[in-house]
């Protein structure tokens, strides 16, 4: 029970699945979670034969009576949550640039990108109040406003979805400041997933160390901000 105990959403593959193996590692306890459950019990397994056993639990951050039964469980298992890393996210059908994409794409991807995100955190905080727990958001750089210069007219909905995941980051903080819960996003890089797609520049355990560094490794202090190669980036 003196491990800390992490929560990682969509960790099924990708980013998601490296983080679960290398939190592992740390000697952490950690639940794996994903919206498919066959998809997350085998992940876990495959982990689980590497490097030590994982707790599986399903959990569509898009839907709130999952989002509750995972929290239930976690509450019932451990008591509390010292990490939320929310990883869960997705690409838009219909990408493209934004004098082109229409409103359901971006209502697809503010809520893949942004509001599972906010409903996993809020049920969750009671749990983290009771670890002074540290709450984890996958972001990107290409979220900023000083990089919109960079792949301009690509990824608009995904872009201004994560802008609107880096305010909400932002905002939590604040609220969560008096409850000692640090609320920070990451940028973990442009990695080679199936998400990243082919012209990826970084290695998937390259991003998953950047997250976890500021998971575990940053004062508890440092929230409110964005994390790049371990340092704060101004929004």
């Amino acid at each position: 029970m003196n491990s800390p105990v992490v929560l990682i959403t969509g960790a099924n593959r990708g980013l998601g699945y490296e983080l679960a193996r290398q939190v592992r590692r740390r000697a952490a306890t950690v639940i794996l979670t994903s919206r498919r459950e066959d998809a997350g019990r085998a992940a876990a397994a495959a982990i689980g034969a590497e490097v030590g056993h994982v707790e599986y639990c399903q959990l569509d951050v898009l839907e709130p009576a999952s989002i509750r039964r995972a929290c239930k469980y976690t509450a019932d298992e451990y008591g509390r949550l010292d990490v939320l890393i929310n990883n869960a996210g997705a690409h838009s059908s219909g990408e493209g640039a934004g004098l082109a994409v229409n409103a359901s794409t971006c209502m697809e991807a503010f809520t893949n990108n942004c509001l599972g995100t906010l409903q996993v955190t809020q049920a969750f905080v009671p749990l983290l109040s009771q670890a002074a727990g540290r709450v984890i958001n996958v972001s990107t750089l290409l979220a900023l406003p000083g990089m919109m210069s960079q792949l301009p007219g690509q990824y608009f909905a995904y872009r201004i979805a994560k802008a609107a995941l880096n305010a909400m980051t932002a905002a939590l903080a604040e609220e969560l400041r008096p409850a000692g819960i640090s609320v920070n996003a990451v940028h973990p890089g442009w990695l080679k997933t199936q998400m990243g797609g082919p012209y990826a520049t970084d290695e998937v355990e390259t991003g998953a160390d950047r997250v976890i560094s500021v998971a575990f490794d940053v004062p508890q202090t440092a929230t409110g901000r964005l994390f790049v190669n371990g340092a704060p980036h101004a929004w």
